[in-house]
């Protein structure tokens, strides 16, 4: 099952104010936020060595994948 989105810290924008990158894996449009608020996904994972795609190429070893809930919709609040 592949994740609705994919969230890493790139530490060449921490300058910015935004080092989160939010990936949609539905779209493949990244983001940066400053924060990130979950209202109940279903299930988070964080597994070491898991990057793949654009979170790889920017250095990341570690990446968050959520997974949306059925019923009741999971709700992310995007913030910064």
């Amino acid at each position: 099952m592949k994740p609705d989105y994919r969230i890493w810290y790139n530490r060449s924008l921490k300058k910015t104010g935004k080092p989160i990158m939010v990936e949609d894996t539905k779209t493949g449009k990244v983001q940066t936020r400053a924060r990130i608020e979950f209202a109940n996904p279903a299930i988070v994972k964080v597994r070491y060595k898991n990057a793949v795609g654009k979170a790889k190429r920017c250095g990341a070893t570690t990446v968050m994948e959520i997974y949306e809930a059925e019923k009741p919709r999971g709700e992310i609040k995007w913030s910064g």
